[in-house]
């Protein structure tokens, strides 16, 4: 039975919305978190290129803990994260001051110090944001027409 359970305006293809419309739930979530995961995973994958860090010895283990989680699903929207790891799997002492992902990313002062920030997880995202609409909008597109042709 069709139902509206997703809703896709963010793209401003009505068309878009309305096939998808017609797909039962199960598939409409199906097609979303396909699409979903794929762009995260694009963001991933430009992440761990933008880890830079001069002494180098933090960069691997930075570059290995960033990850694509599903973040917990509730009845008005699905998400993926792209995120470093835990401080356990960066051998970060627990209870320690700093997160070193955090102060890479953000910058920070430490004493007198001064960190300056290497981002790498925003422009990730912010860098891409067109062509993961884009990736987003035809791996939908896709599945709806992969759908079609199942039901026909």
């Amino acid at each position: 039975m069709p139902s509206a359970d997703i809703d896709i305006r963010m793209f401003g293809h009505k068309s878009l919305q309305r096939k998808l419309i017609r797909l039962t739930g199960a598939v409409q979530k199906r097609i979303i978190n396909k699409a979903l995961k794929s762009a995260a995973r694009v963001v991933q994958a430009k992440a761990k290129q933008n880890v830079t860090v001069k002494s180098g010895k933090h960069s691997i283990p930075i570059r290995k803990s960033i990850v694509v989680r599903k973040a917990r699903r509730t009845r008005r929207f699905t998400a993926y994260m792209v995120r470093t790891g835990i401080r356990g799997t960066l051998g970060i002492a627990e209870g320690g001051k700093f997160y070193y992902p955090a102060h890479v990313e953000l910058g920070a002062v430490v004493g007198t110090k001064k960190l300056k920030a290497l981002p790498y997880l925003r422009p990730a995202l912010v860098d891409n944001r067109q062509s993961l609409m884009r990736m987003i909008r035809r791996s939908i597109w896709g599945g709806i027409k992969r759908e079609s042709r199942k039901s026909a």
